[in-house]
């Protein structure tokens, strides 16, 4: 039976229960679902986080990918320096969050509700204001007034624009890799990252297995564009990954994180907040990234 009580991460009403004696699953309406460690709820009802819409965020984009994430008391500190997405991706999430939202195209919504303000990385509903500005001034999103209170409904072209961002996300084929050119991690590309891409149905693009008399940089950012996600191997930590990973970020296509178990600890501190795949021997790193990418996006089309 869910206990009721205040979220531990953003002090809304909540709902947890118990999954072992020191771990517990929470149901937040803005933050999403979650497991947290004793311990760690304690340092955060210590010293609460004070704004909450990047780890909100962080949140609910994983239970998107299907993933629930676990809080131990490591984590604290990551979750405390987590930063909050491009504008751009902000009011994307925004605007799928809401359609997924409404069964019927003349459903209204209330623009401020929990789960939309933590969808869009908000710390609360004032900062979720200057969003909805522009939802409105770009005639995605009409303001209605219904029994008193201010709502909002989706426009035609806000239903478009958000179909578009479905699309656009899931139509290509081709997963886009950032690793090392070392001759270590050409042989875990072959041996691991490849066949697990492939046999998840999409096509391995690496950059140096490609044919090109252009500038390298200006191949790197236009195979990004035209990849459905990218999958970034943080091993050896090469400056190259981190660039790549952060282009691809503002494009809004989604990451597959992987580093060797070995390097974990190396990790920038701003990667560390992600759901990383720890990997020990390539036989491992096949099996986790092929079922990674299946969970994220379904089978892909290719066979």
């Amino acid at each position: 039976m869910p206990n009721p009580a205040n979220c531990p991460l953003c002090r809304s009403s909540a709902t947890f229960g118990p999954i072992t004696a020191d771990r517990f699953e929470w149901e937040c309406p803005r933050c999403g679902k979650y497991s947290i460690s004793g311990t760690a709820e304690s340092l955060l009802r210590d010293s609460p986080i004070q704004s909450a819409g990047a780890m909100s965020g962080w949140i609910r984009r994983q239970n998107s990918m299907g993933i629930t994430p676990h809080i131990g008391s490591a984590d604290v500190g990551r979750l405390r320096a987590l930063t909050k997405p491009p504008f751009r991706e902000r009011l994307e999430q925004y605007l799928l969050a809401a359609a997924a939202k409404t069964s019927r195209l003349d459903q209204l919504i209330q623009p401020s509700a929990p789960d939309l303000v933590g969808a869009s990385y908000s710390d609360d509903p004032n900062d979720l204001a200057v969003i909805l500005q522009y939802l409105q001034e770009q005639g995605l999103m009409t303001e209605l007034l219904s029994v008193g209170e201010t709502t909002r409904r989706l426009t035609p072209k806000g239903y478009i624009t958000a179909d578009e961002l479905r699309a656009k996300r899931a139509a290509s084929t081709q997963a886009f890799v950032a690793m090392a050119f070392t001759d270590q991690m050409e042989a875990v590309y072959k041996q691991a990252i490849e066949p697990a891409i492939e046999r998840a149905g999409f096509e391995p693009r690496l950059i140096s297995k490609k044919e090109h008399v252009n500038k390298i940089d200006d191949e790197i950012i236009a195979e990004i564009r035209r990849s459905a996600f990218l999958v970034a191997d943080f091993t050896e930590h090469r400056q190259n990954v981190y660039f790549e990973t952060g282009f691809a970020i503002g494009l809004a296509r989604q990451v597959v994180w992987t580093c060797r178990k070995d390097q974990i600890k190396d990790l920038h501190f701003d990667i560390r907040q992600y759901n990383c795949i720890d990997w020990k021997d390539a036989a491992e790193l096949t099996r986790r990234l092929q079922l990674r990418i299946e969970a994220l996006f379904g089978r892909g089309p290719l066979p």
